[in-house]
């Protein structure tokens, strides 16, 4: 069954003049929700780029993380201006501030889509965003996806596009849960990218939503989450979203971002280390979560240390005393 309506929206990117809405209720409904915090300066560019998708049986949750400027005020008046182009729009705001895995949870408890593209108040989704995403979801291989994405900045006024930026088509291309954490212990960066998570919401909730032990970083340790808990994840290697980079963006303007980044890989090297009775990896994992969590935020020589002990072939260490232990156990 489809419904049409025509509504006028004025001093919009959409379109100045008609703008016409079909919902398909034959499709799934999917929930954006978009998190903010202080995002007054972009958030309107954000919510334009999502009534803009050509996917149309969309829900939206702005969900509002305690900002101190106008970005609830803002948000509240574009939906009453909007509302007729979602299947459902609403502003909440988290008790007290909470930090992006805070907020994400948070807004979970709202959610009634099937699935969720989560995106912050300061990125931009391509037009085919949600589209792409639902296609590749509807496949039935994966529960969470991850993809490509293009940043830009904005320097006098004009936005300027960097080259894209993904590694996981490397990463994801087995469709082995444990084979794909193992790569991902390898290629820790820029494969799973935050602003691109796409994730089914029923799943989302049987794990506990996102893990608030890294209160600032919601991408990699919901992926090494999913991946330990033998999901596997799907990987979409074209941008679907644009990524907006300047000096006040949480990981470039909080110091402990790094360690949290880092606590979360050691964490889950320890998890597999202990699964797989791997001892001495335990060990070795484990040393290295604790000068993380000593040197927090610091650049200091016990990092430096850390980082040295990162690349010790620890692996090839085992073998070799396991292979002397044999040996020395023979008659």
């Amino acid at each position: 069954m489809k419904y049409v309506v025509h509504i006028r929206i004025e001093d919009s990117i959409i379109n100045q003049g008609l703008f016409c809405i079909m919902y398909d209720f034959n499709k799934d409904i999917v929930t954006v929700v978009v998190v903010t915090y202080n995002s007054a300066k972009f958030i309107l560019e954000t919510l334009d780029s999502i009534a803009c998708q050509d996917y149309k049986n969309i829900e939206l949750i702005v969900s509002d993380d305690c900002s101190q400027d106008n970005t609830i005020e803002i948000c509240q008046q574009w939906i009453a201006d909007n509302c007729l182009r979602f299947n459902g729009a609403k502003v909440v705001q988290t008790p007290k501030n909470s930090g992006i895995c805070g907020n994400y949870n948070f807004a979970l408890n709202f959610v009634s889509g099937k699935v969720i593209k989560y995106i912050a108040g300061d990125d931009i989704l391509y037009s085919n965003c949600i589209s792409r995403l639902v296609t590749a979801y509807n496949e039935g291989h994966h529960k969470i996806f991850f993809s490509s994405l293009t940043p830009f900045y904005v320097e006098n006024e004009k936005k300027h596009f960097c080259n894209t930026r993904g590694t996981g088509s490397v990463v994801f291309a087995n469709y082995d849960p444990r084979k794909q954490l193992e790569k991902l212990f390898e290629i820790i960066y820029h494969a799973t990218e935050g602003p691109t998570l796409f994730v089914e919401t029923e799943t989302l909730r049987r794990l506990g939503g996102m893990d608030e032990k890294y209160p600032m970083l919601e991408d990699f340790p919901i992926a090494l989450k999913f991946l330990y808990n033998d999901y596997t994840i799907g990987y979409i290697n074209e941008p679907l979203v644009y990524y907006r980079e300047y000096s006040e963006s949480v990981s470039k303007s909080n110091k402990k971002f790094e360690s949290m980044f880092l606590e979360s890989l050691y964490d889950y090297r320890i998890k597999v280390a202990r699964r797989s009775t791997k001892y001495i990896q335990l060990w070795h994992w484990a040393i290295l979560r604790l000068i993380v969590k000593l040197t927090a935020g610091e650049h200091h020589t016990l990092r430096q240390f850390a980082k040295v002990l990162l690349l010790t072939d620890i692996y090839a260490l085992q073998n070799k005393v396991q292979s002397i232990a044999c040996q020395t156990s023979k008659p």
